[in-house]
């Protein structure tokens, strides 16, 4: 049975025995009980688990999208109806721009981690949770900026405010925005590196356990000598 999957993969394969295309599959209706039971199971396992990490790229791509959109309404309407609700300049709400910019710019990241987290080899387990640390870290910080460039602005353009939960509302979104820029520039230039990160211990544990032996031997040939 020929299945596809959805864009953007388009990868072709039999929903039977979950092969490829381009290769026999005329056993397929057949019951074969050589063990391969597990081979199928394993197979099914690999597709959950790209579906698991498939769904969360596709949930961010929508949300930026959402965001780019929302980007837009801030700068065309949003700045100006705050600003002439609160007696503003304009230019005195470009943290507001600055905050959906720096979320369109996440959701961006966001998406592509959930790529390399599906290549990361299976065998890496510490670099495995180091990176999910990492991009925890970061979606948390980003959901938290997002809630209140959302739900938090709202208010300015639907109620009635006044300064004191302006001049709030102004700090914490900026604190957000900064913390935001801080975590994912940290995931990024750990994934450039290629989690390295990880590496570094375990090299520096090999050094230590190298002197120690070096140190022992040299310990050893003295005593020999005195």
């Amino acid at each position: 049975m020929h299945m596809t999957c959805a864009a953007p993969c388009r990868h072709h394969f039999c929903w039977v025995c979950l092969g490829p295309l381009g290769v026999s599959h005329t056993s397929c209706n057949g019951y074969n009980d050589d063990g391969s039971k597990d081979g199928l199971q394993s197979l099914r396992a690999e597709v959950k688990r790209y579906q698991h990490y498939y769904e969360r790229w596709a949930e961010n791509e929508k949300s930026r999208q959402i965001a780019v959109n929302d980007l837009k309404n801030v700068r065309t309407n949003v700045v100006s109806e705050i600003a002439g609700a609160l007696g503003l300049n304009v230019s005195q709400l470009d943290f507001l721009i600055e905050a959906w910019e720096q979320i369109v710019e996440c959701r961006r990241v966001l998406k592509w981690t959930y790529a390399y987290g599906y290549y990361l080899p299976v065998g890496e387990a510490a670099k495995k949770q180091f990176f999910e640390y990492l991009q925890g870290q970061a979606e948390t910080c980003l959901e938290r900026l997002h809630d209140c460039a959302e739900k938090e602005m709202r208010k300015f353009v639907l109620e009635e405010s006044c300064m004191h939960e302006y001049v709030a509302f102004q700090k914490k979104l900026n604190e957000l925005t900064k913390l935001s820029k801080t975590y994912f520039e940290n995931l990024v230039r750990a994934l450039e590196n290629g989690l390295s990160e990880v590496e570094a211990p375990i090299e520096g544990k090999r050094r230590k356990m190298e002197n120690c032996d070096k140190t022992s031997m040299n310990k050893k040939r003295q005593r020999k000598v005195g």
